[in-house]
């Protein structure tokens, strides 16, 4: 990464552009869509406005992973405004903090390292993926924990109605098995969907009504898949690989973060709306902000 935040407009035009001190290896927005905070790899995590105004540093820690609740309830005895993190280069544990209320972190010991994160639609329950394979789906009080990958999981996408989660690993990894999940009791149950190729998996990502999955794969391939796993279409993204995708969630139309900077809107159908160049290097991750009227794009 080159440390550079890009917002993005819906009409491709670059709105605000913010360097940062280290390169970004993930980013998410608050459900609100005021904040957006990127981690940064060997750096202070620090909370962005909208217009690119810094609010301060989220606290002390270094950070690989990041996501923002989405719905303040009732988590760990409290509600809050919570903020999951994770390193896996520094410790193998990841915490939930309080931004609204600035409690102190709470930190959950995981047994191995942490390799993804994510909080599912409702906001009552984080998951992580860990280096050895393993899925965990955590309440603050307890977590399941399922072993569907040999290799780690870098890769978890809920669909927005929370049915369903899917599950991958890295564009480096043997395993390129995209695999669907669902929630029975604050438990992950699998359904028996498994959606196979030759190439690794890059990126996941659900449409907005949650009725289709778009992955991509480290041979440019982009595929469209229904939830019961049947392939929809298929097409090949020429001159560029995925690093990472994201569906706008307000209109029918998804954002490609590549490999060689570009960030590109494509609509189902593969037709190009814009391609955004900005990036000196890949684009690490790509998050809409909830009204889906900004992109950000961080690398």
């Amino acid at each position: 990464g080159t440390g550079f935040v890009a917002l993005i407009n819906s009409d491709g035009e670059i709105e605000t552009h913010i360097r940062l001190p280290a390169p970004a290896t993930h980013v998410t927005w608050s459900p609100d869509g005021r904040w957006f905070v990127p981690a940064l790899d060997g750096e202070p995590t620090r909370i962005w406005k909208r217009v690119g105004t810094r609010l301060g540093d989220l606290g002390p820690g270094v950070y690989d992973f990041i996501s923002w609740q989405p719905a303040s309830i009732e988590i760990m005895g409290r509600v809050g405004d919570y903020i999951a993190t994770a390193s896996g280069k520094e410790r193998f544990a990841f915490t939930v903090t309080d931004r609204g209320e600035g409690i102190d972190p709470m930190m959950l010991d995981s047994t191995t390292e942490v390799t993804s994160l994510a909080w599912n639609p409702t906001g009552n329950l984080f998951i992580t993926g860990t280096v050895d394979g393993v899925v965990s789906a955590c309440n603050g009080v307890g977590s399941s924990d399922v072993a569907p990958h040999t290799a780690p999981v870098e890769l978890l996408a809920w669909s927005p109605d929370g049915v369903l989660l899917a599950t991958a690993c890295g564009t480096e990894s043997e395993d390129t098995n995209v695999r669907f999940w669902t929630l029975q009791d604050d438990a992950l149950s699998d359904t028996g969907i498994v959606l196979t190729g030759t190439a690794p998996v890059t990126a996941i990502a659900w449409s907005r009504d949650s009725q289709h999955l778009l992955v991509t794969r480290a041979d440019n391939s982009l595929a469209i898949y229904s939830t019961a796993g049947e392939l929809i279409s298929s097409q090949t993204l020429y001159g560029v690989m995925a690093h990472d995708a994201a569906w706008d969630p307000q209109h029918d139309r998804f954002a490609i973060g590549t490999t060689s900077g570009a960030v590109e809107i494509m609509r189902p159908d593969g037709t190009v709306e814009f391609t955004f160049w900005g990036h000196t290097g890949r684009v690490t991750d790509i998050e809409w902000r909830p009204n889906g009227d900004r992109l950000t794009a961080i690398a």
